[in-house]
């Protein structure tokens, strides 16, 4: 498998892991602050990375160091605003905001790691900013300063994204995720101290409060790896598919509700992840010779024609691949 299809894999089990928590963020939000919130997820992470660390003899301060610091204090300052935007809008016009970052980490990218801006990147660029203004012009719960946290706390995150793949295979995703866990626990402990507020010791709390740190570990870990070794222009916009994830779970657990518009605009959000893929050789536009390579991965037995036979030869092919393996297990 090519490093741009696990990154892309990556991404997606980022994704799943960053929806579960800002759902658990969004039903903590009125018992704990922000800064409790960051303490939560982050000090079960410290501890599960740096278990890892020793595990796999690897230097707790890393290579780069100087990057590994400015990394994770801009992705710390964003994780807070964004926790605090969702305090203010509802789940999905928070993320939606959120997924500005794509567009952010395209140009970024241009300054910081020298990319080339094609196309493809002003096309799927367009269509996110004209999809997050659609959602959130017709939300329910629209809030100026909740969605200017979050147009900040977004900005903050490309740079971070960014500075990940500056970082590359230099360092082990884990002493990446250790570093932010760490600052993310000092800063996070400080000012819980000063600021503290409910009690983390009631049993309907106590699941949530430990599932923070499990799953921002599994976000922040993929996360990662999909920067390490895959483009930032290719990987970022999967990072869309996270809205659509959370609306699902705002409106079945937290009774949010979301117009029409809203909907749309998140369809048009999948569209520009939609657009990238198609561009199969990397060409920065979408023609005939993306549309012949399609084609070929689609003929499966090889017989010049895209139809159910080439459905039927997959299916085929796995079947065969499941007798071999139920064969080993059972001699």
């Amino acid at each position: 498998m090519s490093n741009s299809k696990k990154a892309i894999i990556f991404m997606c089990i980022s994704v799943l892991a960053f929806s579960l928590i800002n759902f658990v963020v969004k039903s903590l939000s009125g018992t704990f602050n922000p800064y409790q919130i960051l303490l939560f997820r982050s000090m079960p992470m410290v501890i599960i990375s740096f278990f890892l660390i020793k595990k796999q003899n690897l230097s707790v301060l890393g290579n780069r160091k100087t990057l590994l610091v400015t990394r994770s204090i801009i992705c710390l300052i964003s994780i807070l605003l964004f926790y605090k935007s969702i305090e203010i809008l509802d789940i999905g016009v928070a993320v939606s905001v959120k997924y500005l970052t794509p567009v952010f980490a395209i140009f970024v990218a241009i300054i910081i790691l020298k990319n080339q801006l094609n196309p493809l990147n002003i096309v799927t660029s367009i269509l996110a900013i004209f999809s997050v203004v659609l959602v959130c012009s017709f939300s329910y719960n629209i809030n100026v300063l909740g969605i200017t946290i979050a147009l900040l706390s977004a900005f903050l995150l490309s740079i971070s994204w960014v500075l990940v793949s500056k970082i590359g295979t230099d360092d082990s995703p884990v002493v990446v995720v250790f570093y932010l866990s760490f600052f993310s626990s000092f800063v996070g402990g400080i000012f819980s101290i000063y600021y503290w507020q409910g009690n983390i010791f009631q049993l309907e709390v106590m699941p949530k409060v430990l599932s923070l740190g499990i799953l921002g570990y599994i976000g922040q870990l993929y996360s990662t790896k999909a920067f390490q070794i895959g483009n930032p222009a290719e990987v970022a916009p999967f990072r869309y598919f996270e809205i659509i994830v959370s609306i699902v779970l705002g409106v079945l657990f937290v009774n949010e509700t979301y117009s029409v518009v809203t909907l749309i605009g998140s369809c048009i959000l999948i569209l520009s992840l939609m657009i990238t893929f198609v561009d199969i050789d990397n060409s920065g536009t979408i023609d005939a010779e993306d549309f012949r390579m399609i084609k070929e991965k689609l003929d499966l037995n090889n017989d010049g024609v895209v139809d159910f036979k080439d459905l039927k030869f997959y299916f085929d092919q796995r079947i065969e691949i499941l007798k071999k393996a139920f064969s080993r297990i059972f001699e």
